[in-house]
């Protein structure tokens, strides 16, 4: 590829590549060995625990210009209950930290709409971006077919594909036979995977909190970092939230200015 297309960047599309550091460490001692690292760049997949400063070094040598992790959430709470993968923020924090001592460029990506993350874990995730100057536009969470979090919330995410269900689930009707429930769960079935074709749109939610509007603008706010409009919108939408962010709050500000007001009367 190199010398007939003039390829200089490789990605290599293994989703969790460093998790075996032997194997990362064979690679690169063969791509080094090739003379390739002096002509073909590269990229890929890890995950955070696995990256170490030995492997990283490693990496760096053969050529590696950056890893794609998934950082998932600034919440450890919604890491341990929601996403159940093992990963702490201390394992993103570290892994992020290594990655700029070794000179590879850190990339993560984080979701937002997990079943029972609420605005206080939006919170803690905008403010890990900004420890770390990072800019990120997370993905909303898609409950994927096979997955736990689609065998967990099927009933909800098709009743989202299908008026009829929804309707159903709030007034149950007898008159309609189980059949006809059956045959609507599987168009609203195809209607969902149809809609899985990019994993950046919007296809359904699983948030127990957050309804479509709300993550599309948690999402946008969630991207500029701006942790003040989240916290208007908490107060519009009557979300509570944890007072440790009434110093960010501008609403929980402007009601202490006018409770400090001598009254007028």
């Amino acid at each position: 590829m190199y010398e007939k297309y003039q390829v200089d960047y490789i990605c290599l599309l293994d989703e969790n590549l460093t998790s075996n550091n032997k194997r990362v460490h064979e690679f690169c001692d063969l791509w080094i060995q090739e003379g390739l690292h002096k002509k073909i760049q590269l990229g890929t997949s890890g995950d955070s625990p696995s990256i170490n400063p030995e492997v990283v070094k490693h990496m760096k040598e053969a050529g590696f210009t950056f890893i794609a992790i998934g950082g998932e959430s600034g919440s450890d709470r919604v890491l341990k209950e929601d996403i159940q993968k093992g990963i702490t923020t201390a394992h993103n924090q570290r892994a992020i930290d290594i990655l700029k001592a070794g000179g590879i460029a850190p990339s993560m990506t984080f979701m937002v709409g997990n079943p029972t993350e609420d605005i206080n874990d939006v919170l803690e995730t905008v403010s890990f971006f900004i420890k770390n100057k990072i800019s990120v536009n997370p993905f909303i969470t898609t409950p994927y077919p096979g997955t736990r979090k689609f065998m967990d919330n099927q009933d909800f995410i098709l009743e989202q594909y299908d008026e009829r269900l929804a309707l159903l689930k709030k007034s149950p009707n007898p008159s309609i036979s189980k059949e006809q429930i059956a045959k609507w769960k599987d168009e609203a079935l195809e209607k969902f995977l149809l809609s899985l074709n990019n994993a950046t749109d919007y296809s359904c939610t699983v948030s127990k909190k957050f309804d479509f509007a709300d993550l599309l603008a948690i999402k946008y706010f969630m991207h500029n970092c701006d942790t003040g409009k989240l916290l208007k919108l908490a107060h519009m939408r009557d979300w509570s939230h944890q007072t440790k962010w009434n110093e960010l709050c501008p609403v929980c500000k402007a009601e202490e200015i006018i409770s400090l007001k001598p009254s007028l009367s």
